[in-house]
């Protein structure tokens, strides 16, 4: 996602034909109109004006904040369909998205089991992680290719999964403080 919103970002020692369900966020990049191009080992994805898109990631919960970021730089209105499967995660994932995405400005409402996320200008505000790490991930993401500062609080949550989650991106070249 991040490689969507801010710019190259090239990802080596992938497996490309992996198994896992979070796999089909290449699907929902090549929806969105994302620069992305993969070979065996190797994905790179390219900043574009991303167009939005419809995905059903009730089988594939943790997607969701990866692709509510996505949804917010998204030209139009992105459906998530599989909402209820949020709810008894680190924090409620559901509410906790829509605080984050409603602080930097981008609209976003559940409707029956969707999000539905309303692209727009991500603004600089200070959000908090919830306690999770894949809404303080979600969150510096946005932060990327936003417009002012975006201060997360409790963002330290990162190291349950991805400890070395800020060091990879300050690498890629992002502003991190």
């Amino acid at each position: 996602m991040a490689g969507a919103i801010s710019g190259d970002i090239c990802i080596d020692n992938l497996n490309s034909d992996s198994l896992q369900a979070d796999r089909a966020v290449m699907d929902v990049l090549r929806m969105a109109g994302a620069g992305l191009t993969t070979d065996m080992i190797k994905i790179k994805v390219s900043k574009a004006d991303l167009l939005p898109f419809a995905f059903d990631a009730t089988d594939s919960p943790d997607l969701f904040p990866p692709l509510a970021a996505l949804a917010a730089y998204c030209k139009g209105t992105s459906r998530i369909a599989g909402v209820s499967r949020l709810v008894h995660k680190e924090s409620n994932r559901t509410e906790a998205i829509i605080d984050v995405l409603d602080a930097l400005n981008i609209k976003a409402h559940v409707e029956g089991d969707d999000l539905l996320v309303d692209g727009g200008e991500v603004r600089g505000a200070a959000v908090g992680s919830h306690n999770d790490h894949r809404i303080a991930m979600m969150a510096t993401v946005m932060a990327l290719g936003g417009r002012g500062e975006v201060t997360i609080t409790g963002a330290e949550a990162v190291n349950k999964s991805f400890p070395g989650f800020f060091d990879t991106l300050r690498s890629c070249g992002a502003m991190i403080g």
